[in-house]
């Protein structure tokens, strides 16, 4: 029977390392960020180099999937099951391994909400994944700052991934910019969130 397996996280957070890692054994397919905008070379942006499977995004699948049955369009509950099962169905039919991996960053998860569906409540993905009893791995990257800058990097230069020995971009200008706004923000925080506080005898909060 086959097995899902999670990664959430936000980009830039060593989801692809991972991931890759993690498909190297004999029991994991790893299919990457399967709800990637990037669908084929004619998006603009080579799918290689963002070590992404055009084969298995799922956007291509739900296009060849409406051509089929345009009904499905329709965000139904019961459209969007059929549409997920259908798509898990068409990851494991390109594997022979019993998990299958799919890399899910924080901007996908709403992808499978129906038609009426409550802003605040949990993605109905999530409800779609848990009741296949699927697995998850949470990743949350301690220097987010570090995690800030990749990602204004790999957006400036089109590099998203490099390899290893490969020097890293340099930050430009406006990185160092938007630090000094944001290390200004912060410290207005600060002082916000101790002003009206009672004061010790030292004279600190």
């Amino acid at each position: 029977m086959t097995a899902l397996l999670v990664i959430a996280a936000l980009q830039r957070s060593g989801t692809t390392a991972l991931a890759q890692t993690l498909g190297q054994s004999a029991t994991v397919e790893n299919f990457g960020e399967v709800f990637h905008a990037v669908r084929t070379i004619e998006d603009g942006l080579d799918p290689a180099a963002l070590m992404l499977r055009p084969e298995a995004n799922f956007f291509r699948y739900k296009i060849n999937r409406l051509r089929e049955e345009p009904g499905l369009a329709y965000p139904s509950v019961a459209n969007q099951t059929r549409l997920f099962e259908g798509f898990v169905a068409h990851l494991a039919g390109m594997s022979s391994k019993p998990v299958l991996l799919l890399d899910v960053k924080y901007n996908s998860w709403r992808h499978f909400d129906p038609v009426f569906h409550c802003p605040t409540a949990p993605p109905f993905l999530l409800h779609l994944l848990r009741s296949c009893d699927a697995r998850f791995i949470h990743i949350r990257r301690s220097d987010q700052e570090a995690r800030w800058r990749s990602e204004r990097r790999a957006i400036r230069t089109g590099r998203w991934h490099r390899r290893v020995g490969e020097p890293a971009a340099a930050d430009d200008e406006t990185v160092a910019e938007d630090l000094a706004a944001m290390a200004r923000a912060r410290g207005r925080r600060s002082r916000c969130s101790t002003a009206g506080l009672p004061r010790r005898r030292d004279g600190s909060n």
